[in-house]
């Protein structure tokens, strides 16, 4: 049996080789993204909480148009600022934000391409379902290792688990008009353009939002994860709570997180009515 692990294959040094290339030539490279999380966190920590706080109100209620769910996001960002977590939450937020809209602007023209161009549209591919099956931490290890435990690394790996989301849900948004609609619509002289507009994305807005929201929770779920790593950010105030076996720090730090899921839930989440 020994030809059998003789011969290793380089995943390894391969895995590496691949995240030193995309740092080196990636069109947004880690350093970047991580210059660029910080300028925002900085900018939104530096003003008012207030100011976030009514912003985030009001989108909420924009989307969903419902006071209970807008005294829910005030009374645990109040909760989170009377704890002394207000720059983690905006780090948290920042990060979740920045990592859902790239996914969605990756994912979107994924999955339309797919629609467009697969000859089984009415499947979702199966590396999709696997890819949303990995772990997160089989993406954070080697990204935190590469580049080191930071800002950088978790918006990596969040974004590596949001992607396969963001694809997945926007598909199925697109396969969603009956098949006989899209039949009528191309009998009667509609083009892909029109088709794209007038049928496919009103079906398809619901599914982004849900994507959204997907995305968000694993996006702040990583978040959580790098704290083993040494990140910054509610993940290694948990990490400290552990260490030190201090159970008050431990309490506290777990309802700031509950406040915080919170917040990213009801602002994200579609009810289908």
């Amino acid at each position: 049996m020994d030809w059998q692990t003789d011969a290793n294959l380089p995943v390894g040094e391969q895995g590496a080789a691949l995240i030193a290339w995309v740092q080196t030539h990636g069109f947004f490279s880690f350093s970047q993204s991580e210059w660029l999380l910080e300028k925002i966190s900085g900018f939104l920590s530096s003003v008012h909480p207030s100011v976030p706080v009514l912003g985030i109100c009001v989108i909420a209620f924009i989307l969903h148009r419902n006071l209970v769910r807008v005294v829910i996001l005030v009374v645990a960002m109040l909760f989170v600022l009377n704890q002394g977590y207000w720059s983690e939450l905006v780090e948290s937020l920042v990060l979740v934000a920045v990592a859902s809209g790239l996914a969605a602007l990756i994912g979107f023209p994924a999955a339309y391409w797919m629609a467009r161009f697969s000859k089984n549209v009415r499947a979702t591919p199966a590396f999709l379902v696997i890819w949303q099956s990995i772990p997160s931490l089989v993406f954070l290890v080697p990204i935190a290792a590469g580049v080191g435990a930071g800002l950088s690394s978790v918006f990596g790996a969040a974004l590596i688990c949001a992607l396969p989301h963001a694809v997945a849900h926007s598909l199925r948004g697109l396969q969603e008009p009956p098949a006989a609609l899209l039949l009528a619509a191309r009998s009667h002289g509609a083009t892909h353009a029109q088709i794209f507009r007038e049928i496919q994305l009103p079906h398809a807005v619901p599914h982004v939002l849900r994507a959204l929201h997907q995305v968000a929770m694993a996006g702040f779920s990583v978040s959580l994860l790098a704290g083993l790593m040494g990140a910054p950010g509610l993940g290694a105030a948990l990490i400290d709570a552990l260490d030190t076996r201090n159970i008050s720090l431990a309490v506290e730090v777990g309802m700031v997180v509950l406040a915080v899921t919170l917040v990213l839930d009801q602002s994200l989440r579609v009810v289908k009515s």
